[in-house]
């Protein structure tokens, strides 16, 4: 069997409305390649709504937690599904995030440092721990929104 090299030359060439005799293998990789561009597309445009800021303080916190739950990991199983954790952990708490800024609209509560450190990490925890549930809903909205805006523009 022949493996085809796709180059970003050929997929212009073939955007270009240019006489390609292209075979049916050909024209099959090249719609992958398409739908492959806009999976990435998709992905970029949902990582483009959130701020990078926030993105290195969450991953951060996140590969904290990953560190600490390997150092009790004791299967492969437990090992992987830390790591999906910590990478659905932003989209998590961006979900946390939203929902406590609409409940609080410009309230502010007032707490001791301790407690506030306290509540922040037990925070985290339960939203590094169930990250897979929350975060694939967050990023749909994310997905669905992003489409939304592009198309109201």
């Amino acid at each position: 069997m022949e493996y085809v090299v796709v180059t970003l030359d050929i997929i212009q060439h073939f955007k270009s409305n240019t006489i390609c005799k292209l075979n049916g293998t050909m024209k099959l990789v090249l719609k992958e390649v398409k739908r492959l561009n806009s999976v990435v597309s998709s992905f970029k445009g949902i990582f483009s709504t959130i701020s990078i800021s926030y993105l290195v303080k969450s991953y951060l916190i996140a590969f904290t937690f990953i560190w600490l739950y390997f150092q009790v990991a004791s299967t492969q199983g437990e090992k992987l599904y830390f790591i999906l954790c910590g990478l659905l952990f932003p989209f998590a708490t961006l979900a946390w995030d939203s929902i406590i800024s609409f409940l609080f609209k410009g309230h502010i509560i007032i707490l001791h440092v301790i407690v506030l450190i306290m509540w922040n990490l037990t925070k985290w925890m339960i939203l590094f721990l169930v990250a897979p549930v929350i975060a694939p809903i967050t990023i749909l909205f994310l997905y669905i929104m992003k489409r939304f805006y592009s198309r109201a523009n």
